[in-house]
């Protein structure tokens, strides 16, 4: 197929947009993710007004949906947030869009290759370098059907996708699935942990459940915990917080379970975490992850949030400290939404080396 030829008949009223944005963060994004950056560059470019809700009733997608979408930017550093007392997205910016590479261009490689007919990789988020190292099997509807039945592994891995991705699965799901379970070896419990991982990072489609297999294989993952060291290079949230925390070196299991616990099961957002992370680098050059997590543990416990609600909780303390008197359960003033406890980053530090 030849190559298109483009003509440019007239002038465009038109918004700006980085390469870099093409090059590096477009192909990972989904379409909500997409949708959603481009139409803030363009009303931030003509100074036009919007909110959450404006974005929701445009493109009827659930408010939550645009919510998730703002964050996916916040965490990979194209926009910054600011939030209220409440936890809710007040403010945005536009962040510059950094090229922390030479120009990729292995993306627009791929798609020139595709269009001259030419073989070539497919560069995903997990990028696969080789090709597969087993021949995908098809199996007819009668050997599908056996194989559910009489192998509890494989009806096993069929439901648990089913439950991910919220539909039944077709032929061609159920071949992919069979081809990561029996040509790349998986355990249950990895194949549950790649499709958990390619789902919450808004990728459904089986195309590229698969590629992130290929690329789990060819590094020689075997294991969940393996799985998840080898994710946190691509995860920005932890990125974020070994660059606040001063730590240079690739995360351990240890830490990323910090991080996780700190984001999935305490449900802190990324600013928050920060402000933990900003105040144990001030505080103290060892143990750095452990009192981090003093701090978030002392902030669920008081029901803090929000950024505002640490700086409420931060100028009570020292209201109350210079007044010399102690901390008590009694709530007052603005700051009785929490429960008002004294918590000390010096004796969290003692608490903490003292273990």
């Amino acid at each position: 197929m030849d190559r298109l030829t483009i003509y440019k008949d007239h002038q465009l009223n038109a918004t700006l947009l980085d390469n870099a944005f093409i090059d590096h963060y477009m192909m990972q994004a989904n379409e909500i993710q997409l949708k959603i950056y481009l139409y803030i560059v363009r009303m931030t470019g003509a100074n036009l007004p919007f909110n959450i809700p404006s974005i929701a009733d445009l493109f009827n997608y659930p408010e939550r949906d645009i919510e998730r979408a703002l964050v996916y930017w916040e965490q990979a550093q194209l926009l910054s947030l600011d939030y209220d007392s409440t936890g809710a997205i007040k403010a945005l910016h536009i962040l510059p869009i950094p090229s922390p590479q030479p120009a990729n261009t292995a993306n627009i490689v791929a798609l020139d290759a595709q269009l001259n007919r030419r073989p070539t990789m497919v560069v995903t988020e997990d990028p696969v370098s080789e090709p597969a190292p087993v021949a995908k099997k098809s199996y007819s509807g009668k050997e599908l059907t056996a194989l559910t039945k009489d192998n509890n592994d494989v009806s096993t891995i069929l439901m648990v996708a089913e439950q991910y991705i919220g539909k039944p699965l077709s032929r061609k799901d159920q071949e992919t699935l069979l081809y990561i379970y029996d040509g790349l070896e998986f355990s249950v419990d990895l194949i549950d942990y790649l499709i958990q991982y390619c789902v919450e990072n808004g990728h459904r489609a089986f195309s590229y459940i698969e590629k992130v297999a290929l690329n789990w294989s060819q590094s020689e993952i075997e294991t969940v915990e393996e799985a998840k060291l080898h994710v946190s290079n691509y995860n920005a949230t932890v990125s974020a917080v070994m660059n606040s925390l001063g730590e240079s070196h690739k995360p351990t299991k240890i830490q990323i379970d910090f991080v996780q616990k700190w984001e999935k099961e305490w449900m802190f957002r990324l600013p928050v975490i920060l402000k933990a992370c900003e105040k144990t680098v001030l505080s103290t050059d060892k143990n750095r992850f452990h009192y981090c997590d003093k701090i978030l543990s002392s902030w669920l416990s008081q029901g803090i949030k929000t950024v505002d609600d640490v700086d409420a909780a931060d100028r009570l303390f020292a209201e109350k400290k210079k007044a010399g008197r102690k901390t008590s359960d009694k709530k007052t003033g603005d700051f009785n939404k929490f429960e008002q406890r004294q918590y000390d980053y010096d004796e969290l530090e003692k608490l903490i080396t003292s273990n």
